[in-house]
């Protein structure tokens, strides 16, 4: 169930149940919708991520994600109408007007249940953790640009500003990781 509460006063303002099997992710609110994802087990076990409408709960549209893929348990918005989500050991772009699926990558070293929503920069290029490196990838093809190995280097944190988190690359003010 996804449930909707009013800050104020903590009272339920809608409330979304299905039979899917929730995630535990943590749902993206964007454009006046809520991405949420589940795994669908009535009929096969399938990821599935959900848009409904932030002012009504109302289911506004689901994509299947396909058979054998694991619940998106992470989602970042993007800068133009595409969300990024990791599902499994595979990123996806999704354009969430159209709901087409416009790339998959399968990125080694990405497991939904480590791995923290892709990092987007304002040139819309995404950032990800894959084991031992820091990868940059190109968000409208879903294409690497570039690799950082961090398990070869001794870098020094030399000012606060750079904190990491849990495999989450940070990007500052100045668009450094």
């Amino acid at each position: 169930i996804v449930y909707a509460v009013y800050e104020q006063t903590g009272e339920i303002k809608w409330q979304f149940k299905t039979a899917w099997l929730s995630c535990a992710a943590v749902p993206l609110i964007h454009d006046n919708l809520v991405f949420v994802g589940f795994n669908d087990r009535t009929a096969k076990w399938s990821g599935v991520l959900v848009a409904l409408d932030l002012d009504n709960g109302n289911k506004v549209w689901e994509i299947d994600l396909g058979e054998g893929q694991i619940c998106p348990e992470t989602i970042s918005a993007g800068l133009s109408d595409n969300i990024y989500l990791v599902g499994g050991n595979n990123l996806y772009s999704i354009n969430y007007k159209t709901t087409e699926i416009e790339w998959k990558k399968n990125v080694v070293g990405l497991n939904d249940y480590r791995s923290p929503a892709p990092t987007v920069g304002q040139d819309g290029n995404l950032y990800i953790c894959e084991t031992g490196k820091i990868v940059s990838i190109d968000g409208s093809s879903g294409n690497r640009i570039w690799e950082f190995d961090i398990t070869s280097q001794d870098i020094p944190i030399k000012e606060e500003r750079y904190i990491t988190s849990v495999g989450a690359p940070i990007l500052d003010y100045n668009e450094n990781l």
